[in-house]
């Protein structure tokens, strides 16, 4: 009788203290917010184990793990919206989380994935630097059209939707595991995971930074053939590039813009005088998904090299050469999103040395 007394008195206390502390987490602690976000994490099998990481407005990065049937359960400190990234071996999925309020369920499937790939061109650069400014731009209105446009993509490719099924993130999903099959949600995880889809691969090499129209009299203008022969019009420049690549993209369900290299180097005087940043930035407004080191990148490593060879037998000056290498390396590193161990196929010599090399000059002095 005692124990089942001292029990019942440590279940009360138990449940005061978890009540204590959600009102702590909701409140903030002083008013700074509080949001419990809970939802399943699958692409079609369940994600048993993933890490998932969850950022809001005005809070600190929380992390969780799911269980073994892909739901995870986390509190953050800020409020909504949130964004939320599961990630699973090498597989790696985002999600969003909008409104207003202490909860909200949030999915992690390959199609908030795509929802989240409707409202940013870049979901990996959205989570690493979210802020207030990014924040603000996720809203219940944007979500539901990235909702209404990732459902009429699977429509117009052959694939089926539920009727029910209009919201990805909130409704229920029950991911299959084992022999026990999961819900209509996952099951069109699984189709999309079957389905073939046509895609355009819309390809651009050798822009070298053209980031203005060139001159007539520099390749500016050409004559077209064929039906309209004899007509001159322009071409070339960021402007011109972009239109092109719009056009081909509005023709194609499904297109991936990439570049076959040479996309920067050799440029004219308003790239060249930023380090082709200025071309980068450009690239990143047409849209471009994927694209080879190319040669700027490449030179600014195999200078930086260079200068670390060296340095290694106390050559005047090479310490500061590696510094300015390094540093324009790394602004171009930094925008394409490359880390240093998959340069390894470009940098001459051992690369683990290397990238130990480039830990050093990093290091703050």
């Amino acid at each position: 009788m005692v124990l089942n007394c001292f029990r019942a008195r440590f279940s009360l206390f138990a449940s005061f203290a978890l009540t204590s502390l959600l009102t702590v987490a909701c409140s903030g602690g002083g008013g700074s917010g509080g949001v419990i976000l809970s939802g399943v994490a699958a692409t079609g099998a369940a994600l048993p184990g993933a890490t998932v990481t969850s950022k809001c407005s005005q809070g600190s990065t929380e992390t969780s793990l799911t269980d073994a049937n892909g739901n995870y359960s986390l509190i953050s400190s800020g409020v909504l919206p949130c964004l939320i990234r599961a990630q699973s071996g090498s597989t790696v999925l985002h999600s969003v989380a909008t409104g207003s309020g202490t909860t909200a369920s949030a999915n992690i499937s390959p199609l908030t994935e795509a929802v989240v790939n409707q409202l940013t061109d870049d979901p990996v650069a959205l989570f690493a630097n979210f802020d207030k400014s990014s924040a603000a731009k996720l809203t219940d209105s944007s979500v539901a059209n990235a909702q209404k446009t990732v459902i009429a993509n699977l429509v117009s490719n052959g694939l089926t939707v539920p009727a029910t099924l209009t919201d990805f993130i909130k409704a229920p999903l029950v991911a299959a595991k084992g022999s026990t099959s999961g819900n209509d949600y996952d099951k069109l995880l699984d189709n999309m995971a079957t389905q073939t889809y046509p895609v355009k691969i819309i390809a651009m090499n050798d822009f070298h930074g053209n980031i203005q129209s060139p001159a007539s009299s520099n390749g500016g203008t050409v004559t077209l053939p064929n039906g309209a022969a004899g007509v001159t019009v322009n071409v070339g420049g960021a402007a011109y590039v972009a239109t092109a690549i719009k056009t081909l993209k509005s023709a194609a369900s499904n297109s991936v813009v990439v570049g076959a290299g040479d996309l920067t180097g050799a440029s004219p005087f308003a790239s060249s005088i930023t380090h082709d940043e200025a071309a980068v930035d450009v690239l990143n407004q047409f849209g471009l998904d994927v694209t080879s080191v190319g040669r700027r990148l490449g030179l600014a490593y195999m200078g930086l090299v260079g200068c670390l060879s060296a340095a290694r037998i106390a050559t005047l000056h090479s310490d500061v050469c590696s510094q300015d290498y390094l540093r324009l390396a790394d602004r171009i590193r930094l925008k394409l999103n490359i880390k240093d161990t998959e340069l390894c196929p470009i940098v001459a010599g051992d690369c683990p040395t290397r990238i130990a090399q480039l830990r050093v000059l990093r290091a703050p002095r």
